[in-house]
């Protein structure tokens, strides 16, 4: 009897479909001057600062990571204007290495060219697929 209860129990287990999502879950802290200021694992939205306030040392840094890190891999953080024009590149070997951008080359570039945003893409050299993280608006 035992038996015959097993294997219907069996049975019914492998007629259920069960269906499961492999997925992969990355992550990111946005820091700026090494301060926290947002961690996520999806697309920020918009962070924005007042000119008038950032300081020529300010910098903006994201740490990025992934469950399926790689430690001799180079990793890219990307601005692009909101003209689609490339403003800014820094890479850095290794997941979770912070990658900064000095915000008075944004600055700079803002004034230069009457931009106000820029788009913060995250990539990995293989594959090369741009990760939008978010937008940095200039007030």
């Amino acid at each position: 009897m035992n038996y015959k209860l097993f294997c219907l129990v069996i049975l019914l287990l492998f007629s259920l479909e069960i269906k499961v999502n492999a997925d992969t879950i990355d992550y990111y802290h946005i820091y700026y001057n090494n301060i926290l200021i947002n961690n996520n694992s999806s697309d920020s939205g918009a962070i924005s600062f007042k000119k008038v306030e950032i300081k020529e040392s300010d910098s903006l840094s994201v740490k990025y990571w992934t469950d399926t890190p790689c430690a001799s891999c180079r990793f890219y953080l990307v601005a692009i204007d909101e003209n689609n024009i490339y403003v800014k590149v820094t890479s850095n070997i290794g997941q979770g290495s912070p990658l900064t951008i000095s915000m008075k080359d944004i600055l700079d570039w803002s004034a230069q060219n009457n931009v106000d945003y820029f788009n913060i893409y995250y990539y990995e050299e293989k594959p090369a697929y741009p990760i939008h993280l978010f937008k940095l608006v200039l007030k």
